[in-house]
């Protein structure tokens, strides 16, 4: 079975017209999970409502400025929690070809020693055979729900920190002192004419 995964026995492999055992999963991975990973909008589910609804609840009577910390965590929160289902249903399409691939070897392995006399004696014994193969789906089955308690974590652990440290963090953070300066410099100067209007009308 490691082997099939792993992409070392390809012989079993080469007549089918399909994606099978480790290029399978390399394919859940890479495309399937990857493009739908890239297909989720981040601002989706979120519309202007939501968001000066987030942010009026963070400042409370006082108007804000600008964008309160807690209601910008709060709304990535909810975004990060979105990538959870692709998750695990990427764990699930894994789990249903590991599947696949034991009954695959189970089938192969049959064929091989029917046509081998020295592993016929093996034939006499079916149910070592089904026993075998029932152990190991068992087995399967039961790292299933500690994957997906994995992925729970993985997720839960995106949630409870939002790294404001990350570059892109960095880069929004420059442009918008960069638009601070430009709006102060713009109400400076309007201030300035204001003044300047005043003197003018009272001489």
């Amino acid at each position: 079975m490691a082997r099939t995964v792993t992409g070392h026995n390809g012989k079993s492999y080469s007549s089918l017209p399909f994606r099978c055992g480790g290029a399978r999963i390399c394919y859940i991975f890479h495309e399937t999970f990857g493009r739908t990973l890239e297909s989720v909008d981040p601002l989706g589910g979120l519309n202007t409502i939501d968001i000066l609804t987030a942010i009026r609840n963070a400042t409370g009577p006082r108007p804000a400025l600008f964008v309160p910390e807690v209601s910008f965590e709060l709304l990535v929160k909810r975004q990060i929690k979105r990538l959870e289902e692709p998750s695990l249903r990427c764990v699930e399409l894994v789990h249903e070809e590991m599947q696949r691939i034991i009954q695959h070897c189970s089938n192969y392995s049959t064929q091989v020693i029917e046509k081998c006399t020295r592993f016929q004696e093996l034939l006499r014994f079916p149910k070592l055979h089904d026993a075998i193969v029932e152990v190991v789906t068992c087995l399967l089955r039961k790292r299933l729900p500690v994957t997906n308690e994995m992925v729970h974590n993985l997720v839960a652990i995106e949630l409870a920190y939002i790294n404001t440290k990350h570059p892109d963090f960095a880069d929004a953070c420059g442009l918008m002192n960069n638009n601070i300066e430009v709006k102060q410099f713009e109400f400076v100067s309007f201030e300035r004419k204001s003044v300047v209007t005043q003197l003018y009308q009272t001489h």
